[in-house]
């Protein structure tokens, strides 16, 4: 009797242990589950510097069009007019890479009148954009002017972000100074200031970033965007017809929206987010 009174208490205090294990484990994942719904919340509502919504991406591979270079900047040209003209389409406009993409090009370069130790160098990240992209991207353009199409056969210009310029030129008019990249010794202009946007990394601060026109180019870039007043995936029927037209033997290779491709950036704080909170909620039942 005195042996099954005693498996009978360690039977009991076995238990509540493990009901005790099981209410700081649940209470702990829903813990974290809220930690990182909080976190994904963050990073949904974060001020990117552009704008998300109403933006139609459409990629186009040149490759083996049979086009020359030359050929493909000029018509590039004529299609941006064309999508412009679509219905619905308030503005169209190149980069690449796209805002958010997970691809991106960084450089170092040497800004005329600000020398730099070696050790305080640090890689600027390079974007190639067309006309009007800060207008269809919702950027602000703070100083300056925008790229234009008669920039093309013209010394190179260039357009830096605020990050950028407050770094070289604290407080100055960075308008009409220079820099060339590592290896080049041909100069870039700087014409134009934009606002601060998260181009590459959604998770990172701001990075001191500079934009090139596109055109001035041997090969322009080949993803448009377009900023639509309505439904922006209403209209890429229209935007595939329009490329065949422009440039029959261009593919297009992928359509997507921008407010798409943000979400896709966070798809891993998304899944830990749901499972941490599914997690949770099994444990408390």
């Amino acid at each position: 009797e005195a042996g099954r009174a005693s498996e009978t208490r360690l039977g009991r205090f076995f238990g509540k242990s493990l009901v005790v294990a099981q209410v700081a484990l649940s209470v702990g994942m829903l813990s974290a589950a809220g930690l990182f719904i909080g976190h994904l919340s963050n990073l949904e509502h974060i001020d990117l510097g552009f704008r998300r919504d109403h933006v139609l991406l459409v990629t186009l591979d040149p490759a083996r069009s049979g086009y020359s270079a030359e050929q493909l900047s000029h018509s590039y040209q004529e299609l941006l007019e064309r999508l412009e003209a679509i219905p619905g389409v308030h503005s169209a406009t190149i980069s690449a890479p796209t805002p958010l993409s997970g691809a991106g090009a960084s450089r170092f370069a040497n800004v005329d009148g600000h020398p730099e130790r070696p050790e305080d160098r640090r890689y600027l990240s390079v974007a190639w954009v067309a006309p009007k992209y800060f207008e269809t991207l919702g950027t602000p353009l703070l100083v300056g002017r925008d790229f234009s199409f008669a920039d093309r056969g013209r010394p190179r210009v260039a357009i830096v972000n605020q990050a950028m310029a407050s770094y070289y030129f604290a407080g100055g008019n960075p308008i009409g100074k220079h820099f060339t990249f590592d290896g080049e010794s041909q100069p870039y202009e700087i014409v134009g200031v934009a606002g601060d946007a998260k181009y590459f990394e959604i998770r990172e601060g701001v990075r001191r970033t500079i934009y090139l026109n596109t055109f001035q180019f041997p090969q322009a870039a080949s993803a448009f965007a377009l900023r639509t007043s309505v439904d922006p995936e209403t209209v890429g029927p229209t935007v595939r017809r329009t490329v065949r037209e422009v440039l029959k033997t261009v593919p297009v290779v992928r359509v997507t929206t921008l407010a798409g491709q943000v979400d896709a950036s966070i798809v891993p704080e998304r899944l830990i987010a749901t499972l941490s909170g599914l997690f949770g909620a099994m444990g408390s039942l």
